[in-house]
């Protein structure tokens, strides 16, 4: 079920082969076997399963909200939803607080310093710094009208009789992990987002599809660019190509086993070291 597609699945609630609480059941359920992929921050279980009881009262009563009615989603923790904490990813909207007493304007500084890294610290910075009026017109005021150049560009691209972009995603395969804390943030999201960043600043919709694997196993992406406000036409074309291509589909199942023997593994190991 958790495989299907969402209008398969909403299908199968209409027609009673799974009740939304089995539904929610499943997709907790993965959640926790998959934990070590450290996909989610907050899961809010108890919430999820009241819901998933209340919709399938309205099911019951033939009451459904419509089509997702009793379908669990997964929201970015950049969005404030009632009832579940929020926090970005960022230790500052989980509570931190630094520990220095001597002043509060002391503690309100190393608690920024120490919540927010380099990167952050200088955006906000920088950000402050080109609004300010005296630097209005030298700064913000010519990055709109480079950000006007870059989008024309696309324009006369579009108009030349093309209907979607095809570029990179990245300059290369995916990097493991370790690979890429070699170089610190700002240097890495240069390189890798070389590609994406011009579509962002023109403001056009972009999707980027995994199409095949590199030498050494890793996904190389592909990114389609459409005219402003198509969206639909450009998520027509991708889907098309995602078919054409059929990328292999992540057994999680298979994810699953290799890790449990790693970490078998490395217990055995620990346990040897002990004895």
């Amino acid at each position: 079920m958790l495989g299907r597609s969402l209008r398969e699945v909403s299908a199968a609630l209409k027609q009673g082969q799974i009740t939304p609480t089995e539904l929610c059941q499943k997709c907790l359920s993965l959640i926790k076997k998959t934990k070590f992929l450290n996909a989610y921050i907050t899961v809010s279980e108890e919430v999820a399963l009241k819901q998933a009881e209340e919709s399938e009262k309205r099911y019951k009563n033939g009451q459904s909200l419509g089509d997702l009615d009793g379908i669990p989603i997964a929201v970015k923790d950049n969005f404030s939803t009632s009832g579940i904490e929020t926090t970005c990813a960022s230790n500052m909207l989980k509570g931190h607080r630094c520990d220095i007493d001597v002043s509060t304007e002391a503690m309100y500084a190393a608690t920024r310093r120490e919540g927010f890294n380099d990167v952050v610290r200088g955006r906000i910075l920088s950000g402050n710094f080109f609004l300010l009026k005296e630097n209005y017109e030298n700064y913000f005021v010519k990055a709109q009208k480079v950000r006007r150049l870059i989008a024309n560009d696309f324009v006369n691209a579009f108009n030349s009789g093309v209907d979607v972009l095809l570029t990179p995603t990245t300059l290369s395969e995916a990097v493991p992990y370790l690979e890429f804390i070699k170089e610190d943030n700002r240097t890495r999201s240069a390189q890798d987002d070389i590609f994406t960043q011009a579509v962002n600043m023109a403001g056009l919709p972009a999707v980027s599809i995994p199409v095949a694997l590199s030498n050494q196993g890793l996904p190389i992406g592909l990114q389609f660019i459409g005219r402003a406000f198509c969206d639909q036409q450009l998520l027509t074309v991708a889907k098309w190509f995602e078919k054409q291509v059929q990328f292999p589909v992540i057994q999680l199942q298979e994810l699953m086993d290799d890790c449990s023997a790693v970490l078998e593994n490395e217990k055995l190991a620990s346990v040897s070291l002990k004895q």
